[in-house]
């Protein structure tokens, strides 16, 4: 326990489990950090995080819960002590399990068992749901990472004013198609590395993590971070059955839900390349890059639609060459 922050010790000893077990664990995110407790046989999760991440976290779960969303369970927080004691899912995430293989029709049970989830978020009141609202702009200017981080990269060199004057303007010509559906509330990242697997029954229960980021924005934003996993190879058929599902489910029409599907996905694709390599650059983490393959196929997808000919225009000249070397 000496280990632990003051403010862990004093949560855990609040909760009379001060002799408890306790072993760090990996956090998925650097502001947040976790320990399992183990007691009498049982085990839970302790987090650590700012108030603000923690308050969030526990008005999005309570949100999720009451819209029957599979979060983990919370039994106790303390915003002062920035808290929280949650269930202990184990070990079992999803991203570990398919990780290095390509996603193809075997693994659809799994796959439309997320779109399920993804609809189920998508089914909550905008209205009373009182989450931020991710713009059109704020999508956009999320991609400073590829003017910041991956063209001066590529380039050995920052990134000329004229090219960041021109990927802004290209990427205005998308706006019109990113309102195309109504909004809904979105999770913002749902994909594998934020899905555990519950064990019970017949079958893992798909539980959904780290979802304080939840926001109302495009109802495709999610769907595509689930079927076009960028640190995946998805078989393309695969991924075509499974939006032809889901726009059944949802009645969407299927000509705007393909364009703004294809939007969204460009966009966070190209910003996902500029990510790669800042956790190279600034971060130390040359490991990412052996996801820019797979990403790289996703931009390159999203771009094939023919209303987003600007944008491929420009990645053709001032991307393809570099990061196809």
């Amino acid at each position: 326990m000496s280990e632990l922050p003051e403010s862990v010790r004093k949560f855990i000893a609040g909760l009379r489990l001060a002799t408890a077990q306790v072993q760090p664990l990996r956090g998925a995110a650097s502001a947040k950090r976790y320990w399992r407790l183990s007691t009498e046989g049982r085990t839970f999760i302790v987090l650590h995080c700012e108030r603000k991440i923690l308050h969030q976290m526990m008005h999005v779960s309570a949100i999720f819960r009451e819209n029957g969303v599979p979060i983990p369970e919370s039994y106790e927080s303390d915003l002062e002590l920035q808290c929280a004691l949650m269930e202990d899912l184990g070990s079992r995430l999803l991203a570990d399990e398919v990780a290095g293989k390509k996603i193809s029709k075997k693994h659809a049970p799994l796959f439309r068992a997320g779109l399920d989830i993804v609809a189920r978020i998508q089914n909550i009141s905008v209205q009373d749901s009182s989450l931020p609202r991710m713009t059109f702009d704020g999508y956009v200017l999320e991609l400073d990472t590829v003017c910041d981080w991956l063209l001066p990269d590529l380039l050995g060199e920052r990134t000329p004013m004229r090219v960041v004057v021109e990927f802004v303007e290209t990427l205005r010509t998308l706006q019109p198609f990113g309102n195309l559906l109504v909004p809904s509330v979105v999770h913002r990242d749902f994909y594998t590395g934020n899905i555990m697997l519950r064990s019970g029954g017949k079958q893992a229960e798909l539980v959904v993590i780290d979802f304080e980021d939840s926001a109302i924005g495009s109802p495709t934003y999610d769907v595509v971070a689930w079927l076009q996993d960028l640190r995946l190879d998805v078989d393309a058929e695969f991924e075509r059955a499974l939006k032809r599902r889901y726009v059944r489910m949802r009645g969407f029409d299927a000509d705007a839900f393909e364009l703004e599907y294809a939007t969204y996905g460009a966009l966070r694709a190209l910003r996902v390349l500029g990510l790669w390599r800042r956790l190279k650059v600034r971060d130390g983490k040359p490991r990412y890059l052996e996801y820019e393959r797979h990403t790289i196929q996703k931009v390159e997808a999203n771009l094939a639609h023919p209303a987003l000919v600007k944008v491929r225009q420009f990645f053709e000249r001032h991307l393809a060459p570099l990061v196809r070397k």
